[in-house]
């Protein structure tokens, strides 16, 4: 096959004795003699999203075990084609539709919350269109390492020797659509890159997403906009940064440039480099200053050996740092309805993500997300749902032990106020964790709902505290419902 614009069979090919056809497939990729069907690979994957969700469905799996499945095998389907080949908006809806109903199915939460880190109050899921985005910038790290395929040698090719200037106006489209995919990829990451902690300063000239040439001509610094007599060398141009003819918000002298770097530039190129920085300079100096923690590209991607989730970060910082600013309304109401006070971003950080604690199981990390979120199915809460055959408000425990009038079961009571639990908290402090005897009452409703005190406990007393948790909850169902015996 002969791929092309007219899809004519030279003679000399044609007189080989080869059969020629106008499509095949290739390791599940179909591909046709004009590139016309690229998007029916990426309209395939919405099928297997489906069938491995209606697969997964029949286990009953918890949360901990829906985003596992997720992340293996329904992610691993849009990274497959998608790390070179861009699907549409509407099927990344699609995608993002079908993965987080499955893992929102049950005790759902906020949809811009689904696909945040479990720090900022999220399920720790990846943004499609950042996770795709990162899988095909992270192709211009490989070629930068080494060239050792074609894909490595054409992007080199066409930036001169350096990959990290890459630019979507480098590549053509039509005769390399998946290098001008990647280009464009690589265009989003290093423009976020570059917006982040000041790496604007140490960031190479040519190609800049973020730097224009001038405040009425917002085109980038391009190769043919320093041509001139002699020529400056594109190998020598491609690696020209920033810091090195930039001080202290203003140009560095013409003649300490030239003495610096390797670069020939001309009076006039030298002028216009000062006209485009001094015009970003300006841009800068209105937004939030940032911390100057400031790294260059090359460094930065040396930091790690393969994979894209250090690219992933930076592509989600922003919205990240959004979030944090924004305290998730079930942290609110949890703090509200234990009468603890809010603890500080850190201890908060640490209480958002103990459901994700390693050594826990699944069953215990759904009942923790459940019980940090307000989730739970508490005496009271399940009163205002259930119309034909109203519940008891009562507490279940109290009940049982004929203390009448029972009180109302609400969360504070069921965990803490509730005679019961307390005798059990006691038993279980005297017993094993005596330590726990010189916290006063409130810092000690404090560890025991949240596992927030002054004192940092070791692991297997967090792990303790939860299943502490658990099984009051696990004798509330079975007592409550007569669903049989507590689990041992």
């Amino acid at each position: 096959m002969i791929t092309g614009t007219n899809g004519q069979i030279p003679e000399d090919l044609a007189d080989i004795g080869f059969d020629m056809v106008n499509s095949f497939k290739l390791l599940g990729f179909d591909v046709s003699w004009n590139l016309d069907n690229l998007t029916t690979n990426t309209g395939k994957i919405s099928l297997k999203l489906i069938s491995i969700a209606n697969y997964w469905r029949r286990f009953n799996l918890s949360l901990p075990g829906r985003i596992s499945i997720a992340k293996t095998f329904m992610y691993a389907q849009i990274g497959y084609v998608c790390s070179i080949l861009s699907p549409t908006q509407e099927q990344i809806n699609n995608y993002r539709s079908i993965i987080f109903s499955y893992v929102n199915c049950r005790a759902p939460v906020a949809q811009d919350r689904i696909a945040s880190p479990c720090e900022v109050g999220g399920l720790g899921l990846f943004d499609i269109c950042d996770y795709i985005t990162s899988l095909q910038a992270s192709w211009v790290k490989r070629a930068y390492v080494r060239t050792h395929d074609n894909w490595s040698y054409d992007i080199n090719k066409a930036t001169a020797g350096n990959p990290l200037v890459l630019h979507p106006t480098v590549i053509n489209q039509e005769t390399n659509p998946v290098l001008h995919t990647i280009a464009i990829s690589w265009k989003k990451f290093i423009s976020e890159f570059y917006k982040q902690n000041k790496n604007i300063s140490k960031a190479f000239l040519l190609n800049n997403p973020i730097i224009h040439r001038s405040g009425d001509d917002r085109g980038i610094l391009t190769e043919n906009l320093f041509a001139q007599n002699p020529p400056i060398p594109k190998t020598e141009l491609a690696k020209l940064k920033i810091d090195q003819i930039w001080c202290n918000n203003r140009m560095k002298p013409f003649h300490t440039v030239a003495n610096i770097t390797s670069v020939p530039l001309s009076l006039n190129n030298y002028m216009r480099l000062g006209t485009a920085l001094t015009n970003y300079h300006n841009r800068l100096s209105r937004e939030q200053p940032a911390i100057n923690q400031s790294i260059s590209i090359d460094h930065y991607l040396v930091r790690f050996k393969k994979g894209s989730k250090p690219i992933r970060n930076i592509l989600q910082k922003p919205k990240t740092d959004k979030q944090q600013k924004k305290l998730p309304n079930y942290f609110r109401t949890f703090f509200r309805i234990t009468g603890l006070d809010m603890p500080e971003t850190e201890q908060l950080k640490h209480f958002s993500m103990s459901w994700q604690m390693t050594c826990l199981p699944n069953r215990l990390k759904d009942f923790t997300f459940q019980l940090i979120y307000n989730k739970l199915a508490v005496r009271n809460r399940l009163s205002h749902m259930v119309v034909d055959n109203p519940i008891d408000r009562a507490c279940t425990f109290c009940t049982i032990a004929k203390q009448l009038p029972a009180p109302e079961e609400t969360f504070i009571h069921l965990f803490w106020d509730c005679t019961t639990t307390s005798v059990l908290l006691n038993k279980l402090i005297s017993n094993f964790i005596p330590e726990l005897n010189a916290l006063g009452d409130n810092e000690l409703k404090s560890f025991v709902l949240t596992g927030l005190a002054q004192t940092r406990y070791p692991i297997i007393t967090q792990v303790t505290r939860i299943i502490f948790l658990y099984l009051i909850w696990d004798m509330h169902q079975k007592k409550g419902y007569g669903t049989g015996k507590p689990s041992k």
